[in-house]
């Protein structure tokens, strides 16, 4: 049987690869990638083995979310995140209804989608909309401001308030699916980078079960959420910058055959990048040690959750320092559109990284934690 990773593998290099440009061309979804990582099971590769999941660890998936990476960033991101909800749920999905479904995800399947944003309100705040209930069944309405790949996931997971009565911190996550999840558009996903992601903007209309509901999000977000989050992002961006040292390093040898007997100047650039993409690899290492096993579930301490949003900022932050620099070493054919040089593709997926969850919202969140943390 083949690992999580080198399945990973052969779809970035014969499938992930091949459509990367079509896809950023075209702003269309990578489903030739996507349908490769369905069929493979990767879907569930988090699931554990007793509800029919690969029972992947951790690092497997975020070493599969890097090499998609290397060649096409929107199909790794739509793994990652998908992860990300998966992660969830085996972990805080303790009813049988929930444990019922995260089998599900192994046997059928399924592809998820956060629909956690919502238009009026600003990036990482609190929904406004609320679940309405009657009896054992529930009713919600959302705009959502971004559904990544929300046309082509089977199911979304609905940020909302617990009640309309709720306090804005209220906040509990919906599992929403067909036939009761309805979709009308309400903006395009016309961007410069990650355009394969189709991160339209949606008013949701929903119903089901109230089994469907996960109770308590702070503490899923808390404690797995978030930093399941940073590490597969991170996982993602360190991919990006892997696929920009490498073009670099093609441009430099090739300088390095024409002048026999010298070490051109290039080379030493390529060197001072190679100590910020080890601090990169380093980084997503040690959050995945630090992060524990899936099992583990309890609240992260003030000190560990700086220590994982120091995970997103600088992984984020090292990522452009890689691609801006490796695309200088590149020179004019690293800017040309026509070149197998170019790095526009990889610039712009890159330039996403400070923006998905804002760098300064996140500086400000840790600058408040650190005032209750003595010898960080």
């Amino acid at each position: 049987m083949q690992s999580v990773s080198s399945i990973a593998e052969e779809i970035s290099r014969d499938i992930a690869g091949p459509a990367a440009d079509g896809v950023d061309r075209d702003a269309r979804f990578p489903i030739e990638a996507v349908t490769a990582i369905r069929e493979a099971g990767l879907l569930g590769a988090l699931v554990p083995k007793d509800l029919g999941g690969l029972g992947a660890s951790l690092t497997d998936i975020s070493h599969a979310v890097r090499v998609l990476a290397h060649s096409c960033a929107s199909t790794a991101m739509v793994l990652a995140m998908h992860s990300i909800e998966v992660a969830s749920l085996v972990r805080h999905g303790e009813t049988e209804w929930m444990r019922d479904f995260v089998s599900r995800i192994a046997r059928d399947r399924l592809l998820l989608a956060n629909a956690g944003s919502e238009v009026g309100v600003g990036g990482g705040g609190w929904s406004i909309c609320a679940v309405e209930t009657n009896g054992e069944q529930f009713r919600l309405e959302k705009e959502a401001a971004t559904v990544s790949f929300g046309r082509y996931a089977d199911c979304l997971v609905v940020a909302a308030r617990r009640t309309p009565e709720s306090v804005p911190g209220d906040q509990v996550a919906v599992l929403c699916f067909p036939p009761a999840l309805e979709l009308r558009e309400i903006g395009p996903w016309d961007t410069f980078g990650l355009r394969g992601t189709c991160s339209n903007a949606f008013h949701i209309s929903a119903s089901g079960s109230t089994d469907q509901i996960l109770p308590d999000t702070a503490a899923v977000q808390a404690c797995t959420y978030v930093p399941v989050a940073n590490i597969l992002r991170g996982s993602a961006w360190l991919g990006i910058a892997e696929s920009a040292f490498l073009r670099a390093q093609k441009v430099v040898s090739r300088q390095a055959r024409k002048q026999i007997g010298e070490t051109p100047d290039s080379a030493l650039a390529l060197a001072d990048l190679v100590v910020t993409l080890q601090a990169m690899r380093d980084s997503v290492q040690s959050s995945i040690h630090d992060f524990g096993p899936l099992v583990d579930v309890r609240p992260p301490t003030r000190r560990e959750s700086v220590r994982m949003d120091t995970v997103k900022l600088s992984q984020s932050q090292a990522l452009i320092e890689i691609v801006i620099g490796a695309a200088t070493i590149c020179g004019i054919s690293g800017y040309r559109l026509d070149s197998p040089d170019s790095m526009s593709r990889i610039i712009r997926d890159a330039l996403s990284a400070p923006i998905m969850v804002n760098n300064g919202r996140i500086r400000r969140s840790n600058a408040e934690l650190l005032l209750g943390v003595r010898n960080y």
